[in-house]
């Protein structure tokens, strides 16, 4: 994971975990997957300045220290969250009041997520290198790339990459759902973030030349768009078509709001 993915992830973990926005003595001394983190405040001013101009990450407001948070991702003046359903989009809106109509269950959750985004010359490179993170080449039938398999907490990823440059991403965890909870999507939003990392190597594996190794061809895990979903261990219907389509990040939004009003976290 490079420093502007892992600074996403540090935001992540504090935006919608914390339901706050952050400044940059959140990124001096932090640990993230266990892995420690140390930065100095140029280094933190600079890599926000990258982020913003990326359009991934907003000023919320002019302070000293000055607080930063997702793109989208709204706090009032004094740090009080007011990205409610109010803020949402008409996609969050629905997904919102749908989730609020399944039947009540004490833990609800999810399972058997897919995802889907398309990247930039995946396929045709795919195709050509030998790397050792590819598990199968369809060379006779619809030749999709399938990659080795990401285990991470109880969940098996598999990302595929299909000729028409689509990536689809297949969470499956039947036997160990995720709850809606900040836990729970902290964990699946790790398992997302891996599988970027993994999809990133293809180019890296491949490209030579400086010049066009960009890390920018393969888009956020968080500006990922869910296709399908599973609610609940004991549900094997698959809830997917238009209504049903956001990207991660949004999705986490209408899940942090869901899990407050349900007292789970």
């Amino acid at each position: 994971m490079d420093i502007l993915d892992t600074f996403l992830e540090r935001m992540a973990v504090i935006v919608y975990g914390e339901s706050r926005p952050c400044s940059f003595k959140d990124f001096i001394n932090f640990e993230l997957n266990g892995v420690p983190y140390k930065y100095t405040h140029g280094t933190i001013r600079n890599v926000f300045s990258i982020l913003r101009k990326q359009g991934k990450i907003e000023k919320t407001y002019n302070s000293i220290p000055s607080f930063y948070t997702l793109k989208g991702i709204k706090f009032g003046k004094q740090m009080t969250p007011n990205h409610t359903e109010n803020t949402f989009n008409n996609t969050q809106s629905h997904f919102s009041q749908w989730l609020r109509g399944l039947p009540v269950k004490e833990n609800p959750d999810v399972h058997d997520v897919n995802l889907g985004f398309k990247a930039k010359a995946i396929w045709n490179i795919a195709s050509k290198t030998n790397s050792n993170i590819i598990a199968n080449k369809d060379e006779k039938n619809n030749k999709d790339i399938t990659l080795k398999k990401i285990f991470h907490e109880n969940l098996e990823i598999i990302p595929t990459i299909h000729h028409t440059n689509n990536v689809s991403i297949v969470v499956a965890c039947t036997d160990y759902p995720i709850p809606i909870d900040y836990y729970g999507t902290l964990r699946l939003t790790t398992g997302l973030s891996r599988a970027e990392e993994r999809l990133r190597m293809l180019y890296e594996d491949y490209l030579q030349s400086t010049e066009y190794r960009s890390s920018n061809w393969i888009p956020s895990h968080m500006d990922w768009i869910v296709k399908m979903w599973h609610f609940n261990h004991d549900s094997a219907y698959g809830y997917g078509g238009e209504r049903f389509e956001m990207y991660w990040k949004e999705a986490l939004g209408v899940f942090r709001v869901y899990s407050k009003k349900s007292n789970k976290i």
